[in-house]
C-alpha cells in the first residue's frame, strides 16, 4: 500500500467520481490527501471520504512524504504546471484530460518524467473500458477487414446550460476540442493507430454566450476559442477519420463512433462513457445487391469488463505498471500525441494539412 498512497489536487465536479471509485471500485489505492485553493471544498471531500490530510496549497501537498502519486483534477490550464510541480517533488503524476494546453509545456512534463524515472499519466481512460476494448479486439480479429475510415459527430449545445461554473469552457485552453476531443481522439488513436496529418476548418460562432444554468442564469461569457470544428485525421495506417465537434448546435446524429472497413462496420458507444447500457453493433458488408436487404445490424456482447463509470481506471493501471515495471496504457507519450492532434484541429485555417510530429 505504501506505493499506492495518492494525493488529489482539485476538489471540483470531477473529483467526486474519482474519490468514489477509488474508495469503492478499485482495491489497494489509498487517497491520503486532498487539496483545493477553495479549502472548503477540500475539507468537504476529506470529511466525506475520511481523508486525513487537507491542503489549500499544492506546494505543501507535494512535501508530504507519504504521498507517492499526485492526481491533478483542476481546470485544463493548470494541468501541466501542477504535474511538473509533482514530478519535480519526486512524485508520479496523473491528470485529468488534457495533458496541457500547449505543446511546449506538455513536452516538458513528459521529459521530466522520463529523466527522473517517474510515471506520468493522463485521462481519458474510457478507451480502456468495455466498449472500446471490445471494438479493438473485433478490429484486430478482422471482423471489419481492413479499416477504411471512421466517423464521429460530437454535436451538442454548450455546457452553459448545465455546468454550475461554465466560463472556463470558453477560455483559451478549453473549448469543445480540448474538452470533448480527448475522448474521441484518444479512442481513434487507440483503435486505428497514430495520426500523421490533420486538416480542419474551425470557427467561433458566437462571441458572447449567455449562461442558463441555475447557478449563474443570465450571466455572459466572452468566447476565446473556436466552437465549431470540422476535421480530417489521416492515420499512419492509411485509415481516414472525420470528426465534427461543436458546442453550437443540436443534431439527431448519435454521439457513437462508426468504424468502417472493407468487410463490415462497427458502431462503438460514445467514448465519453465506458459503454454501460449499450453494446457494440456490427454489420457485415454485402457485395451482392439482392442480399442487401437481408443485411442486419447485430449487437455484440462486451468481451471485457469495466462498462460502468470506471474513471480512475487509467490511474490504477499506472499504479499497477509502477509495481510491474511496465508502461501503462494512458501514458504521457500517448497523451502528448492526442494533444498535438487536438491543437492541430483547433487552428483556424482553410483546411490545409498540418503534419503531426509525435508518435506513441
Amino acid at each position: 500500500m505504501e506505493n499506492r498512497k495518492i494525493g488529489i489536487i482539485g476538489c471540483g465536479n470531477i473529483s467526486a467520481v474519482y474519490l468514489k471509485n477509488l474508495r469503492e471500485q478499485f482495491e489497494g489505492v489509498e487517497v491520503c490527501a486532498v487539496c483545493d485553493t477553495n479549502r472548503v471544498l477540500a475539507e468537504r471531500a476529506a470529511e466525506t471520504y475520511h481523508i486525513p490530510y487537507v491542503y489549500d496549497n499544492a506546494d505543501e501537498l507535494c512535501k508530504n512524504p507519504e504521498i507517492r502519486t499526485i492526481v491533478v483534477l483542476t481546470t485544463p490550464g493548470t494541468h501541466a504546471e501542477l504535474c511538473k510541480k509533482a514530478l519535480l517533488a519526486g512524485k508520479n503524476a496523473y491528470c485529468e484530460k488534457p495533458l496541457g494546453t500547449d505543446l511546449k509545456a506538455a513536452a516538458e512534463v513528459v521529459q521530466i518524467a522520463r529523466e527522473k524515472g517517474l510515471h506520468i499519466g493522463c485521462a481519458p481512460d474510457t478507451y480502456m473500458g468495455a466498449a472500446i476494448q471490445t471494438g479493438h479486439k473485433l478490429i484486430k480479429d478482422g471482423w471489419i477487414g481492413l479499416p477504411i475510415g471512421a466517423r464521429c459527430n460530437v454535436i451538442m449545445f454548450g455546457p452553459e446550460t448545465w455546468h454550475p461554473n461554465p466560463a472556463f469552457f470558453y477560455k483559451k485552453g478549453a473549448g469543445p476540442v480540448l474538452d470533448w476531443g480527448p475522448y474521441y481522439i484518444s479512442a481513434l488513436a487507440y483503435l486505428l493507430g497514430p495520426v500523421r496529418r490533420v486538416s480542419s476548418v474551425a470557427k467561433k460562432t458566437y462571441g458572447i454566450r449567455k449562461m442558463t444554468c441555475k447557478e449563474r442564469y443570465g450571466q455572459e461569457i466572452e468566447v476565446e476559442v473556436p466552437t465549431y470544428i470540422s476535421g480530417i485525421l489521416e492515420h499512419e495506417s492509411g485509415t481516414v477519420s472525420t470528426i465534427i465537434i461543436t458546442f453550437d448546435a443540436c443534431s439527431e446524429a448519435s454521439l457513437d463512433m462508426e468504424i468502417m472497413g472493407t468487410d463490415g462496420t462497427l458502431v462503438i458507444p460514445n467514448p465519453d462513457t465506458f459503454g454501460a447500457g449499450k453494446m457494440v453493433r456490427y454489420k457485415r458488408l454485402e457485395r451482392i445487391h439482392h442480399d442487401l436487404e437481408k443485411n442486419e445490424w447485430f449487437e455484440i456482447p462486451y468481451l471485457f469488463g469495466n462498462s460502468d463509470n470506471s474513471r480512475g481506471l487509467g490511474l490504477v493501471d499506472m499504479l499497477n505498471a509502477i509495481e510491474e515495471k511496465r508502461l501503462h496504457c494512458a501514458n504521457g507519450d500517448f497523451a502528448y500525441h492526442v494533444l498535438e492532434v487536438m491543437l492541430a484541429l483547433e487552428q483556424p485555417g482553410d483546411g490545409s494539412a498540418v503534419e503531426i510530429q509525435s508518435r506513441f
